[in-house]
């Protein structure tokens, strides 16, 4: 990303309205502030996302993700076909991309259901972890929603993954929407919350894991201003989850929601709970749409 871009861009914008990218409140205060106070992280007083202020618009973030994103190894980077076919042949296994840490938890999802899984990866990339999804034998179906459209063109070529456009594309519904580190980095986080509404069926289960803005973190973690900025705009706390998925049953934790003998199923009734360990970095949601939602 090129820094002084960055920073003439929100030089330029320090005097816009402020106002809560999720909810539109005008209530905020301050948490953290960086380059000599000109850019601020703010909480929303009425919905708790945490956010950057200034705040790009939809359309710069899109170009952002379009042509100017840029992460150091396979987030960003397309691999040639050689370096490409090596890691479908290992399966992705032990590379900075090995997803088969969520196996467990998506099997827990499974037996829950008592069902194959229909899955919806949320901010897929080139399809990397769709790819390790479809091969598990408990998933049935995988298809992937993307912003990019170069990663998502590679996706399709190279892994022949299925992307939706929109969630009306989904009609007969999904059993489980996942979502790894996309949260932090959307204009709205909310709308993930808007498309898991859409398409989890009945008794759905969304799967989440994004870098943990909470304050339970921010005096364990040296690093913790370093989290929001241009990539991040927001910096997502467990106060915001829990507020926001207010109408599902489930828990925000850490990695350890995982292993499959956490028993998830107990979290799946009664609204969400948090039970985060204070010096995590990076936290999950597990939750269960609740089968009668206004």
């Amino acid at each position: 990303m090129n820094k002084l871009a960055y920073l003439k861009r929100v030089s330029l914008r320090r005097f816009s309205k402020n106002y809560c990218p999720s909810c539109n409140s005008t209530r905020f205060c301050t948490v953290d502030s960086k380059l000599f106070g000109i850019t601020k992280l703010l909480e929303c007083q009425d919905c708790y996302l945490r956010y950057r202020f200034p705040v790009d618009s939809d359309v710069s973030n899109y170009k952002f993700y379009q042509n100017s994103y840029v992460q150091a190894g396979l987030t960003t980077d397309l691999p040639e076909k050689d370096k490409l076919s090596k890691l479908i042949r290992s399966n992705f296994l032990n590379t900075e991309k090995d997803f088969s840490t969520y196996i467990p938890i998506l099997q827990f999802a499974s037996s829950q259901l008592k069902r194959k899984l229909s899955l919806l990866d949320y901010g897929a990339n080139w399809g990397y972890a769709c790819y390790q999804f479809e091969q598990l034998p408990f998933v049935q179906a995988v298809c992937a929603y993307e912003l990019s459209l170069p990663r998502r063109a590679y996706g399709e070529k190279e892994l022949n993954i299925q992307y939706v456009d929109s969630s009306s594309e989904i009609t007969e519904g999904i059993d489980v929407l996942f979502s790894s580190h996309v949260m932090e980095h959307m204009s709205n986080p909310s709308k993930l919350k808007e498309f898991a509404d859409v398409v989890l069926k009945p008794d759905g289960i969304i799967i989440l894991a994004c870098p943990n803005g909470s304050n339970s973190a921010r005096y364990k973690n040296l690093s913790w201003s370093k989290l929001w900025g241009e990539v991040h705009p927001n910096f997502i706390s467990d106060h915001f989850l829990i507020n926001l998925f207010a109408d599902y049953n489930g828990i925000v934790g850490g990695e350890e929601l995982l292993d499959a003998s956490t028993e998830l199923s107990r979290y799946f009734h009664g609204g969400m709970l948090s039970n985060l360990p204070t010096s995590v970095n990076l936290y999950m949601l597990a939750a269960k749409r609740s089968k009668v939602q206004c």
